[in-house]
């Protein structure tokens, strides 16, 4: 798995703390759970000597599979203090704590799916919950207890048409506090619950599109994240983002140049001629994955306020023989997921 880079919670406001977002959203310093004992983490420690079995995400009673699991960790700043002769003094400081990053199927939980869906729409809310690590036994064997945690990032990596892999969902938490504890050492509950594998078969629904939907080989871009406070811009975007907001991040459409009139006619009488005031300017749209048989959807996503904002061919190259692509840039605010309950 690849290395996650530490999101900070704070955005929006310069220099904005992860304790200051989250006393904004209602939970103050001291109100933050404890979780677990020295001893009990020592358990966790000395459980096992070798990494095997399953990971599962328990979020208000309920559980979904995990494909990966990273980060989460406790981890210290280094404090220089001045020590005798001039020489630097050093003491473990103030504790962050790292973002949970986690792959899993598009199968999950109804507890996760409100919350994913709640953050999207609603904006940021907390919850407290558990990564619970078992063995091919289906025994507990260790647990990663998070505290207050809210959705920084939540997406779904690249679709292509000739792909045969599952797509699975990337998620990001951002925890106020994680503890971890040895396992219960009992058999853990739905330890029968796996990943349902969808495909990637995929069709896109915008209305005006129908004509070039099937010729898209290729969709970059469906997630939504907190930025960097820098990078506000309006009033209205700076009070959404600065309490939390996640903002949608750019679709990246890849069609044949061939069957991409309809993109065309809808960019130049929207953008070109219309100055993105246009009747037609926004739409709405449907990302949906299918069955094998095509004959059936299996989970879809809502796309809302979608406007295209770019239109570029591929670099022309002489003598070259491939079938010409187009790059289509569509901007979007809004996305909600229709998922399969795990």
């Amino acid at each position: 798995m690849s290395k996650f880079k530490k999101t900070q919670v704070s955005c929006g406001v310069e220099g904005q703390s992860r304790r200051d977002v989250l006393r904004g959203l209602g939970f103050s310093a001291g109100g933050l759970l404890v979780l677990g004992s020295p001893l009990e983490a020592l358990a966790a420690l000395a459980a096992k000597a070798t990494m095997g079995g399953f990971a599962l995400l328990e979020l208000d009673g309920s559980t979904t599979f995990l494909s990966a699991v990273e980060g989460g960790n406790a981890v210290a700043e280094v404090v220089l203090e001045q020590g005798p002769e001039l020489l630097p003094d050093k003491r473990a400081g103030s504790v962050e704590y790292e973002d949970i990053a986690l792959k899993l199927p598009l199968n999950v939980s109804p507890a996760l799916l409100a919350w994913i869906n709640s953050t999207l729409v609603k904006g940021p809310s907390a919850k407290s919950g558990a990564i619970i690590y078992a063995d091919f036994n289906n025994i507990e064997w260790k647990r990663l207890e998070f505290s207050n945690a809210v959705i920084s990032e939540v997406g779904v990596p690249s679709l292509e048409a000739s792909s045969k892999n599952s797509t699975p969902m990337t998620l990001r938490l951002a925890p106020a506090a994680t503890r971890w504890t040895g396992g219960s050492g009992k058999p853990v509950a739905n330890a029968g619950l796996k990943a349902t594998r969808i495909g990637s078969d995929f069709r896109l629904v915008i209305p005006g599109l129908e004509a070039a939907a099937p010729f898209i080989r290729k969709i970059e871009g469906l997630s939504a994240k907190r930025i960097a406070p820098g990078s506000v811009g309006t009033s209205v975007r700076s009070k959404w983002l600065g309490s939390g907001g996640l903002d949608m991040q750019n679709i990246k459409l890849y069609v044949s140049e061939a069957n991409a009139v309809p993109f065309y006619s809808w960019f130049d009488g929207a953008v070109i001629k219309g100055g993105g005031r246009a009747p037609d300017a926004e739409r709405t749209g449907r990302l949906e994955w299918l069955a094998p048989t095509l004959a059936t959807v299996v989970a879809s996503v809502e796309l809302k306020g979608l406007g295209i904002v770019r239109y570029a061919p591929e670099p022309f190259e002489a003598g070259a023989e491939k079938t010409a692509g187009v790059q289509i840039d569509l901007y979007c605010e809004q996305m909600q997921f229709a998922l399969p309950a795990s």
